[in-house]
């Protein structure tokens, strides 16, 4: 019998919210290669503001205008040709 993801949504809104969140744990710390699947019903704890500081920087230049060359296209010009 071959189950997917899918088939165990079911078994798994059965759980408990605190099964679920430790269910859900289990699974991002075994997928290496993917996200895990999103399910109804099933969230993650809430994130604190903050809570990346010191582990993420922006580069200076992270709202600066983009060089002209690379603006015509948000600007909905293509390449002439």
């Amino acid at each position: 019998m071959e189950l997917t993801a899918y088939d165990l949504i079911p078994l798994v809104l059965k759980l408990s919210r605190e099964e679920r969140t430790r269910l859900f744990e289990m699974a991002t710390a075994l997928s290496e290669e993917a996200p895990p699947l999103a399910i109804p019903g099933l969230s993650s704890p809430p994130r604190r503001f903050g809570s990346m500081r010191g582990l993420i920087t922006l580069a200076d230049d992270f709202d600066a205008p983009l060089a002209p060359e690379i603006q015509r296209y948000f600007d909905g010009e293509g390449d002439d040709e």
